[in-house]
Protein backbone atom coordinates (compact mmCIF):
# COMPACT_ATOMS: atom_id res chain seq x y z
CA UNK A 1 0.00 0.00 0.00
CA UNK A 2 1.20 3.62 -1.25
CA UNK A 3 1.95 5.96 1.61
CA UNK A 4 -0.81 8.67 2.01
CA UNK A 5 1.07 12.09 1.89
CA UNK A 6 -0.56 14.41 4.79
CA UNK A 7 -2.19 17.56 4.12
CA UNK A 8 0.03 20.47 5.50
CA UNK A 9 -2.16 22.84 7.68
CA UNK A 10 -1.33 26.34 8.82
CA UNK A 11 -2.91 27.57 11.67
CA UNK A 12 -4.34 31.30 12.40
CA UNK A 13 -4.48 31.97 15.89
CA UNK A 14 -3.35 31.21 18.90
CA UNK A 15 -6.24 32.24 21.62
CA UNK A 16 -7.79 29.65 23.45
CA UNK A 17 -10.09 28.22 20.37
CA UNK A 18 -6.65 27.54 18.38
CA UNK A 19 -5.92 24.98 21.37
CA UNK A 20 -9.01 22.54 20.14
CA UNK A 21 -7.96 23.18 16.31
CA UNK A 22 -4.55 21.84 17.49
CA UNK A 23 -5.96 18.95 19.63
CA UNK A 24 -8.47 17.86 16.51
CA UNK A 25 -5.85 18.51 13.53
CA UNK A 26 -2.91 15.91 16.12
CA UNK A 27 -5.72 13.24 15.83
CA UNK A 28 -6.78 13.79 12.38
CA UNK A 29 -4.34 10.78 10.60
CA UNK A 30 -3.81 12.63 6.85
CA UNK A 31 -3.16 16.12 8.32
CA UNK A 32 -0.28 17.65 10.09
CA UNK A 33 0.31 20.91 11.07
CA UNK A 34 2.62 22.69 9.85
CA UNK A 35 2.84 26.94 10.79
CA UNK A 36 0.95 29.10 12.92
CA UNK A 37 0.18 32.70 12.05
CA UNK A 38 -0.99 35.03 15.49
CA UNK A 39 -1.16 38.85 15.25
CA UNK A 40 0.47 38.14 19.34
CA UNK A 41 3.88 37.81 18.43
CA UNK A 42 5.05 36.84 21.81
CA UNK A 43 2.09 34.14 21.79
CA UNK A 44 2.55 32.60 18.43
CA UNK A 45 6.02 32.12 19.07
CA UNK A 46 5.70 30.38 22.45
CA UNK A 47 2.70 27.78 20.81
CA UNK A 48 4.57 27.41 17.88
CA UNK A 49 8.39 26.56 19.35
CA UNK A 50 6.19 24.47 21.96
CA UNK A 51 4.55 22.35 18.73
CA UNK A 52 8.09 22.46 16.96
CA UNK A 53 6.11 24.04 13.86
CA UNK A 54 7.40 27.35 11.83
CA UNK A 55 5.54 30.26 13.07
CA UNK A 56 5.08 33.29 10.32
CA UNK A 57 4.52 36.54 11.53
CA UNK A 58 3.46 37.88 8.15
CA UNK A 59 0.01 36.35 6.81
CA UNK A 60 0.93 35.91 3.72
CA UNK A 61 4.65 34.14 3.84
CA UNK A 62 2.59 31.65 5.61
CA UNK A 63 0.01 31.42 2.21
CA UNK A 64 3.48 31.10 0.33
CA UNK A 65 4.23 27.88 2.29
CA UNK A 66 4.05 25.79 -0.73
CA UNK A 67 3.66 22.52 1.80
CA UNK A 68 0.52 23.74 3.40
CA UNK A 69 -2.30 23.03 1.65
CA UNK A 70 -5.45 23.81 4.25
CA UNK A 71 -5.76 26.90 6.14
CA UNK A 72 -7.33 26.67 9.57
CA UNK A 73 -9.05 29.99 10.45
CA UNK A 74 -9.69 30.20 14.67
CA UNK A 75 -9.10 33.75 15.57
CA UNK A 76 -11.34 36.94 16.31
CA UNK A 77 -14.58 36.66 14.18
CA UNK A 78 -14.98 40.20 12.48
CA UNK A 79 -11.48 38.89 10.80
CA UNK A 80 -12.31 34.77 9.69
CA UNK A 81 -13.59 35.96 5.83
CA UNK A 82 -10.26 38.28 5.39
CA UNK A 83 -7.94 35.80 6.00
CA UNK A 84 -9.78 33.12 4.40
CA UNK A 85 -10.33 35.20 1.03
CA UNK A 86 -6.45 35.70 1.04
CA UNK A 87 -5.70 31.77 1.56
CA UNK A 88 -8.45 31.11 -1.40
CA UNK A 89 -6.59 33.64 -3.40
CA UNK A 90 -3.54 31.72 -3.19
CA UNK A 91 -4.79 28.43 -4.04
CA UNK A 92 -5.36 27.07 0.00
CA UNK A 93 -8.25 25.19 1.33
CA UNK A 94 -9.91 26.76 3.90
CA UNK A 95 -11.64 25.86 7.06
CA UNK A 96 -12.91 28.40 9.17
CA UNK A 97 -14.10 28.40 12.92
CA UNK A 98 -17.74 29.66 13.11
CA UNK A 99 -18.97 32.24 12.27
CA UNK A 100 -18.01 32.39 8.26
CA UNK A 101 -17.85 36.04 9.45
CA UNK A 102 -19.82 38.19 11.50
CA UNK A 103 -20.28 40.37 7.97
CA UNK A 104 -23.07 38.67 5.87
CA UNK A 105 -21.46 40.65 2.50
CA UNK A 106 -17.81 39.27 3.44
CA UNK A 107 -19.11 36.02 4.03
CA UNK A 108 -21.22 35.69 0.79
CA UNK A 109 -18.12 37.49 -1.38
CA UNK A 110 -15.52 34.34 0.22
CA UNK A 111 -18.54 31.53 -0.76
CA UNK A 112 -18.46 32.91 -4.40
CA UNK A 113 -14.76 32.88 -4.63
CA UNK A 114 -14.12 29.74 -2.94
CA UNK A 115 -16.71 28.52 -5.73
CA UNK A 116 -15.03 30.31 -8.62
CA UNK A 117 -11.55 28.85 -7.52
CA UNK A 118 -12.38 25.72 -6.96
CA UNK A 119 -11.39 25.74 -3.82
CA UNK A 120 -12.69 23.73 -0.57
CA UNK A 121 -14.17 25.98 2.02
CA UNK A 122 -15.32 24.32 5.10
CA UNK A 123 -17.05 26.00 8.86
CA UNK A 124 -16.60 24.01 11.36
CA UNK A 125 -19.93 23.10 12.84
CA UNK A 126 -19.39 20.44 15.39
CA UNK A 127 -22.49 19.27 16.93
CA UNK A 128 -24.66 19.22 13.28
CA UNK A 129 -24.21 15.10 13.26
CA UNK A 130 -24.87 14.78 16.95
CA UNK A 131 -27.84 12.73 17.77
CA UNK A 132 -30.65 14.89 19.30
CA UNK A 133 -29.40 17.86 16.77
CA UNK A 134 -30.36 15.42 14.13
CA UNK A 135 -33.32 14.58 16.13
CA UNK A 136 -34.28 18.47 16.57
CA UNK A 137 -34.01 18.93 13.26
CA UNK A 138 -36.01 16.12 12.04
CA UNK A 139 -39.01 17.18 14.63
CA UNK A 140 -38.78 20.69 13.26
CA UNK A 141 -38.31 19.61 9.47
CA UNK A 142 -41.82 17.29 9.79
CA UNK A 143 -43.38 20.36 11.90
CA UNK A 144 -43.76 18.06 14.97
CA UNK A 145 -43.42 21.31 17.14
CA UNK A 146 -45.67 23.33 15.28
CA UNK A 147 -44.25 26.79 13.74
CA UNK A 148 -40.81 27.56 14.90
CA UNK A 149 -39.92 30.88 16.05
CA UNK A 150 -36.67 30.38 17.56
CA UNK A 151 -34.25 27.59 18.85
CA UNK A 152 -31.59 28.47 21.79
CA UNK A 153 -29.85 24.99 22.57
CA UNK A 154 -26.82 24.52 25.35
CA UNK A 155 -24.36 21.96 24.58
CA UNK A 156 -22.25 21.42 27.36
Amino acid sequence: MKNKKKIGVGLVGSGTVAYWHIKAIKRHKDLELIAIFSSSISHGKQLANKLVIKYYSIYLDMLKDENIGLIDIATISNKHADFAIEAIKNGKNVLVEKPIDIDLKKAEKLVELANNKKRILSCVSEFCFAPGIIQLKELIRTNSLGKVYMVNISVP
